[in-house]
């Protein structure tokens, strides 16, 4: 990561990062569709989800083929990154 990413971030790849970001659009991504997204191997789409998930910014739902990854939005992370789209809301 480069000196204008968060500190949260010092511990995460390209890939982790770009996945955070994007994850306020998309709201999960399994071990297939994050390999496919990436241009990835499947060992290394699961070590990033399960690196993630062991930080705390993700939630593990499900076992095998059908696991899913979620953001946790009790994280911190998540809900700064949340918070801008629920005020747009409010004002509405």
């Amino acid at each position: 990561p480069s000196s204008s990413q968060p500190s949260v971030y010092k511990n995460l790849n390209l890939r982790q990062i770009k996945t955070l970001q994007s994850m306020k659009e998309d709201l999960h991504f399994n071990v297939r569709s994050y390999a496919k997204s990436y241009k990835v191997c499947t060992m290394t789409a699961y070590r990033d989800l399960n690196h993630l998930h062991q930080e705390g910014y993700l939630l593990r739902i499900g076992s095998g083929r059908a696991t899913v990854y979620m953001p946790n939005k009790e994280d911190s992370f998540f809900k700064d990154l949340l918070q801008p789209r629920i005020r747009r809301k409010k004002n509405e």
